[in-house]
């Protein structure tokens, strides 16, 4: 039996290119696997459908005779996979702000709707700090939010999917977050907690 976790992404390319079913299984349990990450608050069904409609998007992506090549096809993957839950909630939950919150029931206090608010706003506020950086800061401070999120199991994973080197990469996010901290943007925040 092929190893596809371990396999190298144009390896793994190919195979799902050849249609091989242990590839697609492969991708679709990954798929499973980032859906079914808490804050999602998606229910098993929702996993499922989402999982599969990501699947059927990839397949026609890998297939199109435009695209030559895809590089690295787990971060591919996973960007399919974002655009599907991102459609699957604008179709099914049209009203619904994803805050990642423990208790849905604290929305009810209005003095908790004020500090959920403030979350919201404080989110959009290091998005916008994060987009002013160099690009390979933004890569690596991207990747690691995915890698908190639960996209990637482990350092190898992310440093894999950015093509970095797997020892290496921890001291280059810790360099990028530490950029991150000191811009004006962040730092006015901060005094205003």
């Amino acid at each position: 039996m092929k190893e596809y976790e371990s396999m190298e992404s144009e390896k793994l390319y190919e195979e799902l290119k050849r249609n091989d079913r242990g590839a697609w299984t492969y991708m679709y349990n990954k798929f499973l696997k980032a859906c079914r990450w808490k804050e999602w608050r998606l229910s098993d069904e929702e996993v499922e459908d989402i999982s599969a409609e990501a699947i059927a998007a990839l397949i026609k992506r890998v297939h199109r005779r435009d695209i030559e090549e895809i590089r690295e096809i787990r971060g591919y993957a996973q960007w399919v996979l974002r655009n599907e839950i991102t459609n699957h909630y604008r179709r099914n939950h049209p009203q619904t702000i994803v805050v990642s919150i423990d208790d849905q029931a604290a929305i009810a206090d209005d003095r908790n709707l004020i500090d959920v608010l403030y979350m919201i706003d404080v989110a959009s506020r290091v998005r916008d700090a994060v987009n002013k950086l160099p690009e390979k800061c933004k890569e690596l401070i991207n990747g690691y939010l995915q890698y908190l999120e639960g996209v990637y199991g482990t350092y190898e994973e992310l440093a894999n999917v950015l093509k970095k080197n797997s020892k290496t990469i921890y001291g280059n996010i810790v360099n990028c977050l530490k950029k991150l901290a000191t811009m004006g943007e962040l730092k006015s925040l901060s005094e205003s907690i």
